[in-house]
């Protein structure tokens, strides 16, 4: 695989986590899925997730009115093969409590502080649709609760 090959993968990738942290934070959690592969393995912290159903489940139980704001950093992704890659990533996960949205909505919440820093082990696959998430793994590293 040539230089400028890998990094469209690698750029791919990156994509699929910032959008992720974006899109979740949002409540646009259609696009959230079609992140995933259908046979997709997703550990979000407490919750073990085969599949786009349970996937889905997971999502819509998501309290609607609550403020969340995943930060990603240190993206570095791992070409396998040309269907193929891995990555890992760091996230400062901030959970407001707020029933009102406001900090999406330019009112600003009240800052409580970061509720978790962790990291993401991801695996992604090329399908038709394009490189998207066979396998996230959340692993807290410290956290408030």
């Amino acid at each position: 695989m040539d230089h400028q090959a890998r990094q469209a993968i690698e750029a791919e990738c990156r994509r699929l986590v910032d959008s992720f942290a974006l899109c979740i934070d949002a409540g646009d959690y259609d696009r959230v899925m079609a992140m995933f592969l259908p046979d997709a393995h997703y550990e979000p912290i407490g919750h073990v997730l085969d599949g786009h159903a349970a996937i889905r489940r997971f999502l819509d139980a998501r309290p609607k009115d609550r403020l969340t704001l995943h930060i990603m950093s240190n993206i570095v992704v791992e070409v396998i093969d040309d269907r193929q890659a891995t990555a890992r990533s760091y996230v400062s996960y901030v959970n407001t409590g707020r029933a009102d949205n406001a900090g999406h909505e330019g009112g600003g919440a009240a800052f409580g502080g970061v509720s978790l820093i962790g990291f993401y082990d991801d695996a992604f696959r090329l399908s038709e649709a394009g490189w998207r998430f066979s396998q996230r793994l959340c692993h807290p590293v410290v956290r408030r609760w």
